[in-house]
């Protein structure tokens, strides 16, 4: 008797678009949430925000400059090779030795060597003290089998499904688990294409804010999960009146973040003030009440109109409330412009076109990544050109001390700098939800946004 094989296909709309697929590369949040399931790294990002085990089950630091990870074991790639630490080890030398390989080269660059003591444990040494390297590995640093080529086009990862096809219409995924398991994963970015996915039942899962309402109506369920990824404000201080600390913080007191949260997420969230969420490792407070007047703003009247940029439309409804908000406050024109992704990360937002721009990213795990990114002068992802000698002194020493304790003193000393100078304003850390449609069982989205099939 032949035996009945039985399929199983799960379809899954996602609301962005990554703008690359490269296991080592893995910066913005709409690769980041699936990419895990494919490409895990040696660390991951844990559950309150922390670098957390992933294909290495332990690893710490011996001294300043030399970190210990063991990976473990029974672990194979799409490829069938056998997840070890030479393999491992591949892949961060080629971080370090291939220039334009990562986008975030420079944090590779205080490794000195990276070495396989045996198949299980795996050694980093260090030309100089850089305690963000576990964050850094963790920070969507898949892992792949370079013996079949280097990404983005190879991306045989060891994670619970391969890659069966890739398109510009999305990627056809294969549990290497349980055989005869496809998930589609979709990218339905604009509200026409989710509307008409959803009214053609033509997939069972949604990703996102944007569509969540729209699925409602037509009977689907909906599942939040506390997300610990910030949503903010940012000032262009390239041109004026960004360029004021008066008009950032006028305009930064007309924003309430409760309202933006009702308003721009229909009170699915927190508000927050700082980059991580209450209760998450890296909590921080600024230790002040609230933004100081920063003086007088000279001529208000004769502000220019302002163009605030959004990605996407997951947050316009936010965007549209903060713009409300400000042309209240300041008596001043503020014309909301969507870009959809792809295009908004990296090109417009890091091209600094706008006034103001409404950005979110997924959580990262090591204060580092948002300070010694975004706010030190020299930070790969300052979009808003900040610049503070006092702040880039706190990342540098905070960079040298693998002292956990005496690393959050360092950032919040820069927490407090940012807080006061206010390049960006912090707005809260809106849920992240999945849509179901009647009779399917939703897959598990994680504080991380990680989505595991």
């Amino acid at each position: 008797m032949r035996r009945l094989v039985v399929e199983t296909r799960l379809r899954i709309c996602a609301e962005a678009k990554p703008a690359w697929f490269d296991a080592h590369n893995q910066i913005a949040g709409a690769a980041r949430i699936l990419a895990p399931n494919i490409v895990p790294g040696v660390l991951r990002i844990g559950d309150a925000g922390e670098p957390a085990s992933s294909l290495s089950t332990t690893w710490a630091w011996a001294d300043s400059r030399t970190l210990h990870l063991e990976i473990e074991s029974g672990r194979t790639f799409a490829s069938g090779r056998q997840v070890d630490a030479e393999s491992v080890a591949e892949n961060i030398v080629r971080a370090v030795s291939v220039p334009g390989s990562v986008f975030n080269q420079s944090e590779f660059q205080a490794i000195r060597e990276c070495i396989a003591v045996n198949e299980r444990e795996l050694v980093v040494r260090l030309e100089r003290p850089f305690a963000p390297l576990p964050g850094v590995l963790a920070n969507g640093f898949g892992m792949i089998d370079l013996r079949r080529g280097p990404p983005p086009h190879n991306v045989d990862g060891a994670g619970d499904f391969r890659v069966a096809r890739m398109s510009e219409r999305g990627y056809e995924l294969v549990s290497r688990v349980e055989r005869h398991t496809f998930v589609e994963w979709l990218f339905c970015v604009s509200a026409a294409a989710r509307r008409r996915r959803i009214q053609s039942g033509t997939v069972d899962l949604l990703i996102g804010e944007a569509g969540a309402p729209y699925a409602r109506e037509h009977g689907w369920s909906t599942r939040a999960t506390a997300g610990d990824g910030p949503i903010h404000l940012a000032f262009n201080l390239r041109r004026w009146p960004g360029t004021s600390l008066a008009f950032r913080r006028r305009a930064a007191d007309a924003v309430d973040r409760d309202e933006i949260i009702a308003k721009g997420f229909s009170g699915r969230g927190r508000p927050g003030s700082a980059p991580y969420a209450p209760g998450t490792a890296f909590h921080l407070e600024s230790g002040g009440g609230g933004i100081e007047s920063g003086g007088e703003l000279r001529n208000p009247r004769q502000l220019p109109e302002l163009e605030l940029a959004v990605g996407g439309d997951a947050y316009l409804p936010a965007a549209r409330a903060i713009a409300r908000a400000i042309q209240l406050a300041l008596r001043v024109r503020v014309n909301v412009v969507s870009v959809s992704n792809p295009e908004w990360w990296p090109g417009y937002y890091m091209g600094g076109k706008w006034d103001l721009a409404v950005q979110a990213w997924t959580p990262m795990p090591d204060p580092h990544l948002v300070y010694g990114r975004r706010y030190a002068s020299w930070g790969i992802h300052n979009a808003v050109a900040y610049s503070n000698r006092q702040l880039d002194g706190a990342v540098k020493a905070a960079e040298s001390s693998i002292d956990p304790r005496r690393r959050l003193v360092y950032y919040a000393e820069a927490e407090a700098i940012r807080a006061s100078d206010c390049p960006t304003l912090y707005l809260g850390f809106p849920d992240r939800l999945l849509s179901a449609r009647p009779g399917v069982e939703a897959p598990m989205v994680r504080p991380s946004w990680e989505v595991e099939l």
